[in-house]
C-alpha cells in the first residue's frame, strides 16, 4: 500500500471500535442488562447472572457488527475530508481500497466469531435458561411433550416434591415416581422413586423400588438441538444425514453470507462518506432495509414461497447493488 492508503487504513479502527462500542452499548444495556437486573431482585444468584451477561456480550457483538462497520466507514471517511483527497487526484477506487481490505478483515473476523463463538454462547444461554426455570418457583406444573406428561406437585427453587413423569407409546408405557427432587449443583436427585412399567396388554412388566436415585435431565424438559447452536461443520452434517428442515438450511447459508455482509456494510459506509449531511440517513435507512429485507425473505422461505439458498444470498445481493449505487454517486461527486 502506498503511504496514502497506510494513512486510510490507520484511521479506520478508532471509528469502528466506538462504533461496535455505541452498538454494544445500546443492544447489550436496554436488552440482557435490564432483564438480568430483573431476575436478580427476583432471586437470581450472582454467580449465575454474571454467567448470562458474558454470553449474552458474546451474541451481542455478534450483532453490533453489520452496524458497526457501516457507521464505523461513514465516520472514518468524514473524518479524512474527502475533498481534499479529491482536489488531490486521488480516485475514488484508491481512497476506498484501505476500506475493502479493512472490510474483508472484519467479515473474517465475523467468520471465526460465528463459526466458534456464537454456538456455543447460544447453547449455554439455552442451558442456563432452562436451569433457571427448573429452579424457579412454582406451585405446580403439568407439561405434555409429545407422548410425554410430566407433573409436579410443588416447584420451589432447587427442589421439586412429588414428581410423576408419564412416557406413553404403542410399544410401552413408562412411569416414574419420585417424592422429592433436590438440585446439588449438577444433577437433579431423586428420593423415594418408584418405577413401573407396562405393556399394550396392560401387563406390568417391571416394578422397582430405589430410595434415591440421579434422575435423568431428559424427564424434565426435552431438548432439542437448534440451528442457532450449530457450525458450519454441525450444518454439514446434518445435510449429509438428511436432516434438513428449511430453518436450517437459511441458516447454513447465512453463515457463509454473513463475513460478506460486513464488508459490504464497510464499503458502503466509506463510500457514503460524500455525501456528507445526507449519509448519516442513507445510511439507517440502508440498515434497517437490509434487516427488514432479511426477515422478508426467511419468511418466503420458510412458507417454501423461495429457496433457502435465495433466502440466504438474497439480501446480499440488495447490499451489493446499493453498493454500486453508492459507488458511483461517490464518482460522480469528485
Amino acid at each position: 500500500m502506498s503511504r496514502i492508503e497506510q494513512y486510510i487504513w490507520s484511521q479506520l479502527w478508532t471509528p469502528f471500535i466506538y462504533a461496535l462500542s455505541a452498538c454494544l452499548a445500546l443492544s447489550f444495556s436496554a436488552g440482557a442488562l435490564v432483564d438480568v437486573m430483573r431476575q436478580i431482585s427476583q432471586g437470581l444468584p450472582y454467580q449465575m447472572a454474571f454467567q448470562i451477561l458474558c454470553w449474552q456480550l458474546v451474541v451481542s457483538v455478534l450483532l453490533g457488527l453489520p452496524a458497526s462497520c457501516l457507521f464505523g466507514g461513514l465516520f472514518a471517511y468524514n473524518h479524512l475530508q474527502l475533498m481534499a483527497l479529491r482536489t488531490s487526484g486521488i480516485g475514488v477506487a484508491r481512497w476506498l481500497k484501505p476500506s475493502l481490505m479493512f472490510g474483508c478483515l472484519i467479515g473474517w473476523l465475523g467468520w471465526e466469531w460465528n463459526e466458534w463463538a456464537l454456538p456455543v454462547a447460544n447453547y449455554s444461554l439455552k442451558q442456563l435458561q432452562q436451569q433457571i426455570k427448573i429452579a424457579g418457583t412454582s406451585t405446580s406444573l403439568l407439561d405434555q411433550i409429545d407422548s410425554q406428561v410430566v407433573y409436579v406437585q410443588d416447584w420451589k427453587q432447587l427442589h421439586m416434591s412429588n414428581c410423576i413423569w408419564w412416557k406413553f407409546d404403542e410399544h410401552e408405557s413408562q412411569l416414574w415416581m419420585a417424592k422429592s427432587l433436590d438440585w446439588d449443583g449438577a444433577h437433579w436427585i431423586a428420593s423415594q422413586v418408584v418405577y413401573y412399567s407396562w405393556d399394550q396388554q396392560q401387563q406390568i412388566q417391571k416394578h422397582i423400588d430405589l430410595m434415591q436415585m440421579e434422575w435423568p435431565t431428559q424427564l424434565i424438559w426435552k431438548q432439542q438441538w437448534q440451528p442457532i447452536w450449530m457450525n458450519v461443520q454441525s450444518l454439514k452434517s446434518y445435510k449429509r444425514m438428511g436432516v434438513v428442515n428449511s430453518h436450517l438450511a437459511i441458516r447454513y447459508y447465512q453463515k457463509y453470507a454473513f463475513p460478506i455482509t460486513c464488508g459490504l456494510f464497510h464499503v458502503i459506509g466509506s463510500s457514503m462518506a460524500s455525501l456528507r449531511k445526507q449519509g448519516f440517513i442513507l445510511s439507517l435507512i440502508v440498515l434497517f432495509g437490509y434487516y427488514l429485507f432479511g426477515f422478508a425473505c426467511e419468511a418466503l422461505a420458510e412458507s417454501h414461497k423461495i429457496s433457502a439458498l435465495q433466502a440466504g444470498w438474497m439480501p446480499v445481493a440488495a447490499l451489493f447493488f446499493v453498493l454500486c449505487l453508492c459507488i458511483k454517486q461517490a464518482d460522480t461527486a469528485s
